[in-house]
């Protein structure tokens, strides 16, 4: 049962991290007005720059915020019956803790990028990096994966508070 645990919650990382990986990288170009696939296609490396640090990012956040999932599936498969109802109330779970740590990353990465745009009103970024500025683009990567790192344990913590704990007796040893 253990090894069907593993290659459960193994199958639905690689699931859910290409899913993060695609909205993350649609919501970019669509949140920062940067431009569109077809800008990175014809060469435009700022642009690229500037959505991979942005993927970077999310990555950090996501995976801080997604490592207690392994806690709910172990839970469904150690001591929960595994009947199509508790399959279906422990994945309905796991998809609503998704969706909130994706939404807090996507809140702490679009403010963290508009406030430095805003404490930065002599370069617009955006504009720089639509004509190919990398300079600004590595910097606003650099600081948007920086404002991730300093964020993910406070994010894992509250997303933390969110999973059940399953009460488990006390041993007593003699």
């Amino acid at each position: 049962m253990i090894i069907i645990m593993g290659i459960f919650s193994f199958a639905f990382s690689v699931l859910i991290s290409i899913l993060v990986v695609y909205l993350t990288f649609r919501l970019f170009f669509r949140l920062f007005s940067l431009a569109d696939l077809d800008s990175i296609a014809g060469g435009n490396v700022a642009v690229a720059v500037a959505a991979i640090g942005n993927m970077i990012a999310f990555g950090i956040l996501m995976m801080r915020s997604l490592y207690p999932v392994s806690a709910v599936l172990q839970d469904l498969f150690i001591t929960t019956q595994l009947t199509a109802q508790n399959i279906l109330k422990t994945l309905a779970y796991i998809l609503a803790y998704i969706v909130i740590a994706y939404c807090f990353s996507v809140i702490t990465v679009v403010i963290s990028s508009k406030l430095f745009q805003k404490l930065t009103t002599s370069i617009e970024e955006a504009d720089l990096i639509k004509k190919g500025n990398v300079a600004v683009a590595i910097m606003l990567s650099g600081i948007v994966i920086t404002i991730a790192i300093m964020v993910q344990s406070g994010l894992g913590d509250l997303m933390n508070t969110l999973i059940p704990h399953v009460d488990v007796e006390m041993i007593r040893v003699k």
